[in-house]
């Protein structure tokens, strides 16, 4: 299987609802954080000489720290409504 093969075949089933758009949501945190992990390695690679060199590589550890920062962020509150949609749609099975 190519990669667009298996793209073709990934969007096919998100069209008949067996990949859930809930399902990439609740992950989306998670992206957020790798990214900024990236870029906290990509800054880390500047460095060269001991760390003589670390003016190069601050713009990159700040913000992959403030990326990584908003993709934990963003994947707790995904978590919390995760939680709450779980209650409320119990609480609803219950009441019926």
């Amino acid at each position: 299987m190519n990669f667009f093969e298996f793209w073709r075949q990934f969007f096919q089933n998100f069209k008949k609802k067996i990949v859930s758009p809930y399902f990439l949501l609740s992950t989306s945190g998670c992206w957020v954080f790798l990214l900024g992990f990236i870029l906290i390695m990509g800054g880390c690679m500047q460095v060269e000489n001991g760390g003589k060199n670390w003016y190069k590589a601050e713009p990159f550890v700040e913000k992959g720290i403030s990326v990584c920062l908003m993709g934990v962020v963003i994947q707790s509150v995904i978590f919390i409504i995760g939680i709450f949609k779980f209650i409320i749609e119990s609480l609803w099975k219950l009441k019926k």
